[in-house]
């Protein structure tokens, strides 16, 4: 047979030399790095399970992929009428709409491609056996849905086929951010403004030192780590609970196994007050070429106050223009902050299936309500065309 694949069941399973010939083919595949996939199987194997699976043809690796079962609210990122509407029918029935799902893709949301393949030419007989050891899964484990995310345009005319040919519904995610340009610093980024856009960051910087605050930026590892603690932990806790789309709620030692794991990549800015007690933070890896902001907390009584969220994220913008990156991802949500920012937003698709029957026909005739399209408004921000656009 000249296709094959091998399922490992723990990280230590794996065949590391391998895995590692694809993950670093390029930066953009870091969270199917095996440092990465360690972090998450480490920290989140009380509550997910995990497979790991490695494509050949012959004895030539040619794709590999991450597959996770844990529990998902499927109307995670739906409208907040539909959300509404769901919270008030939880009051009585808890678990409506919660189910176990199958994922090809990771448990946390980076907006990453789930799936590496080495050549296009390999993506067919690859896929083909993913799906079909994604049923035979999803029957042993009793999940109601197998689910591929998060697909950017680009990347879902690969995936057509499981439309085609094995039923499954294409749905709109969470759009991911960028930012669409490079300055050498904080400082070049806000004179070349428009006037309304310069003047609301310097309100928002004002407003922070106004509240006594002060920005503490670290690459770090043991200063990290030393920071980092339970209650700096709640601050993350704070921003889930908060947030229109929970996607997921991540364990403290996720953020510490993920330091450790990639030492003097992972980026912080933490906010401390007068007292020297953080109050808010943001996370960030740089590896290769790349500057993905990836999770943030903070204390809501002062965020309102003292602007903490938009100088968290000034702050992170001046760590990544100081390494001049080629590209600067700044997550998903807060859509029309990050727009006035300067970003621009790539959609991002879902591929979901369920072997329950009235499930399929909901999620069918309520596509568009589960799953809004999220349109977001791009701003002519700068003053004059002298910036680079990355």
């Amino acid at each position: 047979m000249r296709y094959s694949h091998k399922v490992y069941c723990s990280t230590d399973e794996i065949n590391q030399q391998d895995w590692a010939k694809i993950t670093k083919l390029h930066s953009s595949y870091v969270f199917l790095d095996y440092r990465f996939i360690k972090t998450i199987e480490c920290s989140m194997k009380q509550t997910t399970k995990f497979w790991y699976v490695l494509f050949y043809d012959h004895d030539i690796p040619i794709g590999c992929t991450i597959i996770s079962l844990f529990k998902v609210d499927i109307c995670t990122i739906s409208s907040k009428k539909v959300k509404d509407i769901i919270a008030k029918i939880r009051k009585y029935k808890p678990d409506i709409l919660n189910f176990n799902a199958l994922f090809c893709g990771t448990p946390v949301s980076v907006g990453q491609k789930p799936l590496i393949c080495i050549n296009e030419i390999y993506f067919i007989p690859i896929l083909d056996m993913l799906v079909k050891l994604m049923e035979h899964l999803a029957k042993k484990e009793n999940s109601l849905f197998n689910i591929y995310k998060e697909l950017p345009e680009k990347e879902c005319k690969h995936f057509h086929l499981l439309e085609k040919k094995y039923n499954y519904l294409k749905a709109e995610s969470l759009p991911m951010h960028y930012f669409g340009y490079t300055f050498k610093d904080f400082t070049e980024y806000a004179s070349s403004l428009k006037a309304r856009y310069r003047n609301s960051i310097r309100r928002a910087k004002n407003n922070f030192n106004n509240n006594n605050l002060k920005i503490i930026q670290t690459n770090d590892t043991q200063k990290i780590l030393h920071l980092y603690t339970d209650k700096v932990h709640e601050l993350y806790l704070n921003v889930v609970e908060n947030s229109l789309n929970k996607l997921e709620i991540l364990p403290q030692r996720f953020f510490l196994e993920l330091v450790k794991n990639f030492p003097n990549q992972i980026f912080f800015t933490f906010a401390k007050d007068d007292k020297e007690k953080i109050v808010g933070f943001n996370c960030s890896l740089f590896v290769g070429d790349s500057f993905y902001f990836i999770f943030c907390g903070m204390n809501y009584e002062i965020n309102y106050s003292a602007n903490l969220y938009y100088n968290l994220i000034y702050n992170s913008l001046e760590q990544a223009f100081q390494l001049s990156p080629e590209l600067i991802q700044i997550g998903q949500t807060t859509d029309d902050f990050k727009a006035r920012l300067g970003t621009y937003t790539e959609p991002l698709y879902i591929y979901i299936k369920s072997k329950n029957i009235v499930l399929s026909i909901i999620l069918r005739l309520f596509r568009n309500a589960l799953f809004p399209q999220k349109i977001v408004q791009r701003y002519n921000i700068m003053k004059k065309s002298t910036a680079t656009t990355l």
